[in-house]
């Protein structure tokens, strides 16, 4: 499974086109959201910056292995169908990890240096955030090994736009102060594990679907 991951890992930063796209895609959201500091921004850009960074690498590594027509190889390593599927889960939390630890920083400078929330307030957003990519990974991930890349592409770009179209009007139809001063405490309590159940059952779900595809 280590081959595997180190290959989708080649894929998405030694590749100069997929490195080039990631630079340009994280330069764009750290530079946005250290420019603008409202409490809109705060809430946009922490759910933003976990979700679309935290599913980015399968989709790099996709396009790779269909047009190589990888997976046909892949299939001959030493591995299990099961144990596939599982290293690109594996990467997925690493990105998700590294994801929202750069929001987690993105919300303390919210917090300590520009005042857009308290610090309860800020992790209760950050948490919102962690809630929302590992669902939107569960989901994205499964598309890509259900569909082509192309059409998981397009329908993981639907998705994200959704977020933003649910999440911001939500937001303001709230208030923003009163949207930040909500007490997220039991909603993120059963929003974070299901989110995590979710992914596990997405991997499950992607290694039948795998196994059917090459069977």
């Amino acid at each position: 499974m280590k081959g595997i991951i180190l290959k989708d890992l080649y894929d998405n930063f030694y590749i100069k086109k997929n490195l080039a796209s990631f630079i340009f895609g994280l330069g764009f959201i750290v530079l946005t959201a250290g420019l603008v500091h409202t409490q809109y921004s705060f809430i946009l850009y922490v759910e933003l910056i976990a979700t679309i960074l935290g599913s980015f690498a399968l989709e790099a590594a996709s396009e790779q292995d269909e047009k190589a027509s990888f997976d046909k190889l892949q299939i001959t390593f030493p591995v299990t169908k099961s144990e596939i599927v599982i290293a690109k889960y594996l990467l997925a939390l690493i990105f998700l990890a590294a994801s929202n630890l750069l929001s987690l920083i993105f919300t303390m400078f919210h917090v300590f240096a520009w005042n857009t929330a308290t610090l309860v307030q800020g992790v209760q957003i950050w948490c919102t955030g962690i809630a929302i990519s590992v669902f939107f990974a569960a989901i994205t991930y499964v598309l890509f090994f259900l569909f082509s890349k192309k059409v998981a592409t397009i329908l993981y770009t639907i998705l994200a736009v959704l977020i933003i179209l649910i999440c911001s009007p939500t937001a303001v139809l709230l208030g923003l102060d009163n949207f930040i001063a909500i007490d997220k405490t039991r909603m993120l309590c059963i929003s974070i594990p299901a989110a995590f159940l979710l992914f596990a059952l997405s991997c499950l779900l992607s290694i039948q679907i795998y196994k059917k595809r090459h069977s």
